[in-house]
């Protein structure tokens, strides 16, 4: 099938073929879907180009997808279904990327694959006999790009054989474990677009397989909280149980698993998912994460020029706040004590706090909402900690002006203005909660729980029934860190290695100066300093994620030496303290780079073999245009 044109239209009917029996036959598996918007070859997201170059327009494909023989005995057909669900999923996918493929049988494979391909998919290695799994590593070896799906379950010498390439253990899962989250943490070197932290809602079936670097590494991983970068192996955060976050049992459940996992052999790159696309949530925000998990692995496994956009300020590697929320029921004598403990933490360590505390409970203490303001900022929740959800809309815009007026009346005209923000009593909102806190006209609000370990949005449109007084359909959203099951520790550290916003929920009147806790926390404090993490107030979060969420980038072109790279800020404000990373094609390692605009400083990090850019200020409505190489 060297003909690109008859390759694609082949697939095609292949594709709508085992859609159709997909949904008549395998109720289980998740329903095929179309790309998502905003993702394309060259884009995954907004904050991640891709050098695509002759992958659209070859001659021929360059890249294959892996069609298995069916395993025998399949009385059943299932596993020859889940083969066709799997290639029909990949098969969709690069048909709306528009990438043309071919598609290639065991005997191909075992003779070796043309020089051509740049990228070997095997979407069914769940399935795989011993000697494809052994030539698509030679494959590897040799050069070449390759995405696999699951662990051989019918042939232990092809486990052993796709472990080894993989430089990892591989280890079936729990028998009662039906699915879990595969944590996505933020890869420096292989970027995706996907949220650090995101949850990724997998299914495991037919004893697909979980993996775990060296013991040592997952000892380390336990300790440190450094962001991971791109070495060999990498693995992508961890599995984590429905039930929530709990020390699993190592001989029975999770701990130290992961399902994603990227290496090197010889000359080539390899990424393995112990699960297949079909088995991912056919919600979609979970078959958005996929998609955009898949075409950075194909750019990764493919070897192609990219460049994205770092999430946070000065390239720090996260974000940390600190929430200070109310406790139920009220002391005067404790709040005074331990507020001013904390004032007193604050200004030692230049940590920067929002404010959530009752206006009427801060009237209390005039003397200490000046502290307050030069330490941090204030934001609104209401007089009471009765939830607000299941009240009327009506109820509850008079609930949030109540409270917003005893914080006017308690911190006087003479302080900054307050934090566009809202914390809803006991974190619960419905979507009535939504549409009263948008009218408000407030940039975001607090929640207990998330999708990723980024701020996040609430869709008020997909909560509520009447949208005439919402100006805007989405509301922001940041979560507060969980201090149940692992720990605030272990919150922080999950925090850090995703590349995410750690929220801090400092409870005023729970945490005694000189305690435990508050010696926990200042210690936890330290340790940001050295991990190298920003300290930012929520409104600060907010105002930086909107500026980002205007930058675009471009790979204009890209060569074997460099590329030219575009920036642009689509926003209504200035752009400072951006860092973009550059990696350069066919998996080179730079060792020095130039920049043609000689106010962006340049620097190698050998680690990741990525480029790193730290960019002048961006003007509004500005771009920038320059040419990058390596040597």
């Amino acid at each position: 099938m060297s003909d690109p044109s008859r390759s694609r239209l082949t697939a095609l009917l292949r594709a709508v073929a085992a859609v159709a029996f997909v949904a008549s036959v395998s109720s289980t598996a998740a329903s095929a879907q179309a790309v998502r918007p905003g993702v394309s070859a060259a884009h995954p997201s907004t904050d991640v180009a891709i050098a695509v170059g002759d992958w659209l327009s070859a001659d021929r494909p360059r890249v294959a997808i892996h069609m298995p023989q069916a395993p025998t005995p399949d009385a059943s057909g299932i596993r020859a279904a889940r083969i066709r669900d799997a290639v029909t999923e990949w098969e969709l996918l690069l048909l709306g990327l528009e990438i043309p493929y071919t598609v290639i049988d065991d005997a191909t494979l075992e003779r070796g694959i043309d020089g051509h391909i740049d990228v070997l998919i095997v979407p069914a290695a769940a399935y795989a006999r011993r000697a494809p799994i052994l030539a698509a590593g030679r494959y590897v070896r040799e050069g070449g790009g390759l995405i696999a799906a699951g662990a051989p379950v019918n042939d232990p010498g092809a486990r052993s054989a796709l472990a080894e390439l993989l430089g990892v253990r591989l280890e079936s899962t729990p028998a009662d474990v039906t699915g879990a989250f595969q944590v996505l943490d933020r890869v420096v070197g292989f970027p995706t677009g996907v949220p650090a932290g995101f949850n990724l809602n997998i299914a495991f079936r037919e004893g697909f397989a979980a993996t775990f670097v060296a013991e040592t590494a997952a000892r380390e991983s336990t300790t440190r909280a450094a962001a991971p970068t791109l070495t060999s192996p990498s693995t992508f955060g961890r599995l984590r149980p429905y039930a929530g976050d709990y020390v699993a049992d190592p001989e029975g459940g999770l701990a130290g698993l992961t399902a994603l996992v990227a290496s090197t052999a010889g000359m080539g790159f390899l990424v393995w998912t112990g699960f297949s696309p079909q088995d991912v949530s056919d919600a979609p925000d979970q078959q958005l994460a996929w998609q955009q998990f898949a075409v950075g692995a194909l750019a990764a496994a493919g070897g192609r020029s990219r460049v994205s956009l770092d999430a946070w300020p000065d390239g720090r590697p996260a974000a940390m706040s600190v929430a200070v929320v109310p406790s139920p029921g009220y002391d005067p004598a404790s709040m005074l004590n331990n507020l001013e403990g904390l004032l007193d933490m604050l200004e030692r360590t230049s940590v920067p706090a929002s404010f959530f505390i009752p206006g009427m409970e801060m009237a209390y203490f005039p003397g200490l909402t000046d502290r307050m303001a030069s330490v941090g900022e204030f934001g609104v929740t209401t007089r009471s900690e009765r939830p607000l959800h299941g009240q009327t809309v009506d109820v509850q815009r008079a609930r949030i002006s109540e409270g917003e007026d005893d914080v006017r009346e308690a911190i006087g005209n003479s302080q900054p203005p307050r934090a566009r923000g809202f914390l809803p009593p006991g974190l619960l909102h419905d979507g009535s909660t939504l549409r009263a806190v948008r009218d408000a006209e407030f940039d975001f609000m607090i929640v207990g729980a998330g999708r990723s370990l980024m701020p996040d949005s609430a869709a008020i449109h997909e909560s509520v029934d009447f949208r005439d007084a919402a100006s805007r359909d989405e509301l922001a959203t940041f979560q507060l860190a969980s201090a149940s099951g692992r720990g605030i520790e272990a919150a922080y550290r999950d925090a850090v290695r995703s590349g995410g916003l750690f929220v801090f929920p400092y409870r005023v009147e729970e945490i005694i100066p000189g305690g435990a806790r508050y010696e926990s926390f200042e210690q936890l404090i330290q340790s940001a300093r050295r991990d190298g993490v920003v300290a930012m107030s929520l409104s600060a979060v907010s105002a930086w994620i909107e500026v980002r969420s205007n930058i675009r980038i471009e790979i204009l072109e890209a060569d074997g030496h460099g590329a030219r790279l575009l920036i642009r800020n689509e926003g209504d404000q200035s752009a400072h303290n951006l860092v973009v990373r550059w990696m350069p094609g066919d998996h080179a390692r730079p060792v020095s780079a130039e920049v043609s605009d000689p106010r962006i400083i340049a620097a190698v990090e050998f680690a990741s073999g990525t480029v790193r850019l730290d960019l002048p200020e961006i003007p509004a409505g500005a771009t920038l245009e320059f040419r990058i190489e390596h040597h």
